[in-house]
């Protein structure tokens, strides 16, 4: 959307920000940078569907999947697996770094939801990207990876299904896939949330999309109660 681009340039203007000052990747203007860990590996876990990219000697590769993301001694994990017959994996471990992207709830924001004045609509959204080193895994490890995602996945429902396959039909699946992992080097987030506007005019869209039907422009309206208000 051109009025978001117009909106994020007005907002480097005045923090002093440009595309070439950045050191990240991902275009992030410092009003809508969050560095904490523990938030973003929150918003990974719950928007787990995930895009990887990678690059091969024909162009650049993207694929989705669920992602598993877990830290541990302050390092994050992502993990997943894909079918044998998708040819990303084929060089994933060549690759001296690849990109997973997050997409957590985004929502569209119309000018008629702030105070009165000239204003553009825009897009308020939560993105995160995840770089690191992939390496594949076992075929034992991709069970053991895949138990632990249904596992997780299920733990919800009313009588949750457990993987535990006859040894014959885990083999024939297990050549069917190739696992792998992710130790991430550095994370990237960005929760534009109007971060920019005053009080009065994040309350005014905050109300507008609560009252949506749509859950994921309430889940915006959450995301912005809870960042934008400390």
């Amino acid at each position: 959307m051109a009025s978001m681009a117009i909106e994020e340039a007005i907002i480097d203007a005045v923090d002093g920000s440009s595309s070439f000052k950045h050191t990240s990747f991902m275009y992030l203007p410092s009003l809508f940078k969050e560095s904490d860990t523990d938030t973003l590996l929150k918003i990974m876990q719950e928007y787990s569907f995930a895009t990887l990219v990678s690059q091969s000697d024909h162009g650049i590769q993207a694929n989705h999947f669920p992602i598993h993301s877990c830290q541990s001694d302050g390092k994050v994990t992502l993990s997943g697996h894909m079918s044998r017959a998708n040819p990303q994996w084929q060089t994933l471990e060549a690759q001296d770094e690849v990109l997973v992207i997050f997409q957590g709830p985004h929502a569209y924001v119309s000018p008629s939801w702030y105070a009165p004045g000239t204003h553009v609509p825009t897009w308020n959204y939560a993105a995160i990207h995840a770089y690191g080193k992939a390496t594949l895994l076992t075929p034992q490890k991709t069970y053991d990876d895949m138990q632990s995602m249904v596992n997780h996945y299920e733990a919800n429902q009313t009588s949750p299904w457990n993987l535990s396959l006859p040894e014959s039909e885990k083999k024939e699946m297990l050549s069917a896939i190739v696992g792998f992992k992710i130790e991430i080097a550095r994370l990237e987030g960005k929760l534009k949330l109007n971060q920019n506007r005053t009080r009065e005019d994040r309350l005014g869209v905050i109300a507008a999309l609560e009252s949506s039907k749509n859950q994921i422009d309430q889940k915006v309206a959450c995301l912005m109660k809870k960042y934008t208000f400390t």
